[in-house]
């Protein structure tokens, strides 16, 4: 699911692995590849957070549109940002940044010019939150301390909440789940600054993106924030392990299609992740982005490198 608000989201995809077979290669033999098979639904987040929900909503609703409706089981495999399941996936399966009012890093001038840096709270280096931050705190010349280690998006809230951390880098989907409603009313949190150019419809629009704040100098930076954010704009994508034969992959993306347009369905996704039941890609869209994002030239590559040094 795509949502148009997104201006940037953890990565942690939620991966879909199909529970391995004998290869079947027809298509006709496709189409009755699912009967009485079970889909292993893969979270890469611990239970409780947005992405875990959204991934559980998909369990429950995608079986009945693919052609004889598999059984599908939503299973957790948190870890390093999402690089453990996606790393299980690959390798095993196979076929805008809010801030605590109680701090001083409540504006990005505070933070530029407090003698301590901010402390993020983070899953690893390889997480959306690690990257965002970094990249802003490149960008608008202010510094940070990552403090990684955290298994889920709750802990690192809990972090927050405990004093471990100050700032949180998060998407703005996360504010639909519990406790950020009630952070926000409280006004436990401040918004310090969002990813832009555009600004989210859910966030105060008093709320400057980096674009606002970014000096001229920092052009080259924010060319590759666009970079390394790109697969934002893919918002929480599903994917089937390498190798599955293209019949079978078809008939996933049409069932996920049909999935998408059930009124249940929509009404459950508004509810529990905010979906606005319009904005999404197909399949065939995502895959192309996805190309153009991992297909890089050598400076970008090594820029990205920089960034993620420790």
């Amino acid at each position: 699911m795509n949502r148009g608000v997104n201006r940037w989201i953890l990565f942690a995809a939620i991966l879909l692995m199909l529970t391995r077979r004998a290869a079947w290669t027809e298509a006709a033999e496709s189409r009755s590849f699912y009967d009485g098979r079970t889909i292993t639904l893969i979270i890469s987040t611990s239970p409780g957070g947005a992405t875990d929900v959204a991934g559980r909503l998909v369990a429950r609703h995608l079986g009945k549109y693919i052609p004889g409706h598999p059984n599908i089981i939503a299973q957790n495999m948190p870890g390093a940002g999402g690089i453990v399941s996606a790393n299980y996936l690959f390798n095993v399966a196979k076929p805008d940044g809010p801030c605590r009012k109680d701090t001083p890093y409540t504006s990005i001038e505070n933070m530029r010019a407090a003698k301590t840096p901010a402390r993020f709270g983070e899953g690893g280096t390889g997480s959306i939150s690690y990257v965002f931050s970094s990249l802003v705190a490149e960008i608008l010349d202010f510094k940070v301390k990552h403090v990684t280690g955290y298994g889920s998006a709750r802990e690192i809230d809990l972090g927050v909440e405990r004093g471990e951390a100050d700032c949180r880098a998060t998407s703005d989907i996360t504010l639909v789940r519990p406790p950020w409603p009630t952070w926000v009313q409280q006004g436990f949190m401040t918004f310090v600054i969002q990813q832009g150019p555009a600004k989210s419809s859910v966030l105060p629009q008093t709320t400057p993106t980096v674009y606002e704040l970014a000096p001229p100098s920092a052009k080259t930076t924010l060319n590759l924030m666009d970079v390394m954010l790109a697969y934002t704009d893919f918002d929480r994508p599903y994917a089937a392990p390498p190798g599955v034969p293209k019949e079978r992959l078809q008939i996933l993306r049409d069932s996920f299609d049909k999935m998408l347009a059930d009124p249940n369905f929509i009404v459950e996704a508004k509810k529990l992740v905010d979906w606005d039941g319009t904005s999404n890609l197909s399949g065939a869209e995502l895959q192309k982005k996805i190309d153009k994002t991992v297909t890089q030239p050598p400076e970008i590559i090594k820029g990205i490198k920089e960034i993620l040094k420790e």
